[in-house]
């Protein structure tokens, strides 16, 4: 049994294990991480490693289908001059396209749904709300939310503001979630604008 963590101070694994879990992973879960947790503890023969050729078979494979326009709504596509939605996401100022992809398995459909499901669980509303209401516990709770989704698109930045306000709520610092709250949702709404637009 793999305990799903963001827990991921010092102690913590050690925690978990005398708590009586075999092993336990930090989120945000790496492509590299669960395959070498996955490979640790799998049996051999339930194992098949693709060879080389396979490995580039499948890339191959993958790279065209990019270009199928009978892919489903949520694969990356691309536009009328041939420029992906993964190049055109590149661009976009406080993303980092290659951060989101290793949460996502560097599967760039994946990405593109998750980027879609990010602006659908839009969380400025709320936040506005809770800020006014003075309601600082769903306060932080929100922008824990907005810290973590954030930094699994790969929208770092943002991830790191609403991280600060999250601690300030929990330190009761209310003079810096003023001071900073307003410059936080103005670049979480204009990443959802940039996001709209080549998606």
């Amino acid at each position: 049994v793999i305990m799903l963590t963001a827990n991921a101070i010092i102690g913590a694994k050690e925690e978990y294990i005398e708590a009586g879990f075999t092993d336990y992973l930090t989120k945000p879960i790496r492509e590299t991480e669960l395959l070498e947790m996955l490979l640790n503890y799998l049996p051999e023969k339930l194992v098949c490693k693709k060879d080389e050729q396979e490995i580039e078979e499948s890339e191959n494979k993958e790279r065209q289908n990019l270009n199928n326009p009978g892919l489903p709504e949520t694969e990356a596509r691309t536009d009328e001059s041939g420029i992906s939605q993964i190049q055109l996401l590149k661009k976009l100022e406080g993303l980092d396209v290659k951060i989101g992809l290793t949460y996502c398995m560097n599967e760039e459909d994946f990405y593109v749904e998750m980027l879609q499901e990010y602006m659908k669980a839009d969380k400025l509303s709320d936040l506005k709300r809770f800020f006014v209401a003075e309601d600082w516990d769903s306060y932080r709770i929100t922008v824990h939310a907005l810290k973590s989704t954030s930094l699994t698109i790969g929208a770092v930045h943002l991830s790191e503001q609403a991280k600060a306000l999250e601690m300030a709520a929990k330190e009761g610092n209310m003079d810096y979630i003023r001071s900073h709250h307003e410059n936080t949702l103005e670049e979480y709404m204009g990443l959802i604008d940039k996001l709209q637009e080549v998606l």
